[in-house]
């Protein structure tokens, strides 16, 4: 694909990266870029509500809290739930609620050798919680919400928990109430994941702004076929969004970025949303425009949930971008 077919005369220099924390974060594999573009969205209001909060991180496990989905089969969710969930009850700040995927030097080991993300500190709390229980029920054949804990056992719990990460910022009694009043895995992963130190120390949104989250299709859908919007329809909505001074999230087929920014994928490209296997349905940021006349080419800034050395990442082509996208989601 030619990248030099938006015109200079179209790419207006806009910049919102200041509105954000400077850390680019990685989800590690986790399948919830959702929840990654929903915190950014709600730091850069939070930035425009306060310009002396500008760049403070806020906590993605926190933003994702009341439609939580980690650890499940399906960790895919709404951007536009969580941002309007944030805004109404607050998010605590990154450093309470800290996600913190490949901590210990096992996972970095496994990355290293993997080439991949592993998981490794949700999957070690999951293991904790199923085979602490599996123990209680084959051993004593009880319910165990009538089991008191063994002292043993107490303490096998607890040094297992503060063996798996040191990022973990809970307070005295809290892992054990964790395990005793959970009622599965995934609830288990959210008391522990989003402790007290976050729970009381929310930051809260302007309640009297009548800020709206706006969801915008950038396809279309005839007699059973997708048609992709035009890169200039998809680019006006993009400018428009960025000159009226915020940033926006961008629903992509990353796969398909991928190839087309390493030239594997002809201009003959079609977007096609529906195609998980082979589109690789992903979600960014998008912070900025700028004409590269080195280049000769529009770009635009992103900002990706998948570690600082992504090739999805900073100033990329907008033609390339805009023509895998399919979904634009932003505060107005």
């Amino acid at each position: 694909i030619s990248f030099s077919e938006i015109s200079r005369r179209d790419c207006h220099f806009v910049d919102h990266s200041s509105h954000f924390s400077e850390r680019v974060r990685d989800q590690d594999g986790h399948n919830i870029c959702w929840g990654f573009v929903a915190a950014s969205l709600l730091e850069e209001e939070l930035c425009l509500e306060n310009r002396d909060k500008c760049g403070i991180s806020l906590s993605v496990l926190d933003t994702m809290r009341g439609n939580w989905s980690l650890g499940s089969n399906n960790e895919m969710r709404e951007v536009e739930a969580a941002i309007n969930f944030g805004l109404t009850n607050g998010v605590c700040q990154e450093r309470s609620a800290p996600f913190v995927e490949g901590s210990t030097l096992i996972c970095r080991f496994l990355e290293l050798t993997r080439n991949r993300g592993v998981k490794c500190l949700t999957e070690k709390l999951k293991s904790l919680y199923r085979d602490y229980y599996a123990k209680l029920y084959n051993e004593r054949e009880q319910c165990r919400q009538t089991l008191p804990m063994p002292a043993q056992d107490m303490i096998a719990y607890l040094y297992q928990v503060a063996t798996i990460s040191d990022s973990l910022t809970l307070r005295e009694g809290e892992a054990m109430s964790a395990l005793m009043n959970s009622t599965e895995e995934i609830d288990y992963l959210k008391r522990m994941l989003i402790p007290r130190s976050c729970t009381e120390n929310r930051v809260n949104f302007n309640a009297r702004s009548n800020r709206q989250v706006k969801t915008e299709m950038l396809v279309t859908v005839l007699n059973g076929e997708i048609r992709s919007n035009s890169i200039n329809s998809k680019l006006n909505e993009v400018r428009s969004v960025l000159r009226n001074g915020r940033s926006l999230g961008l629903g992509i087929c990353a796969k398909d970025l991928k190839n087309i920014l390493n030239g594997s994928l002809s201009s003959n490209y079609r977007l096609n949303p529906l195609d998980k296997k082979n589109c690789g349905n992903h979600a960014i940021i998008v912070q900025g425009m700028r004409w590269n006349g080195r280049r000769n080419t529009c770009e635009l800034k992103t900002l990706n949930s998948w570690g600082e050395n992504s090739e999805i990442n900073d100033w990329l082509p907008a033609k390339a971008i805009l023509s895998t996208s399919f979904l634009s989601v932003h505060l107005e």
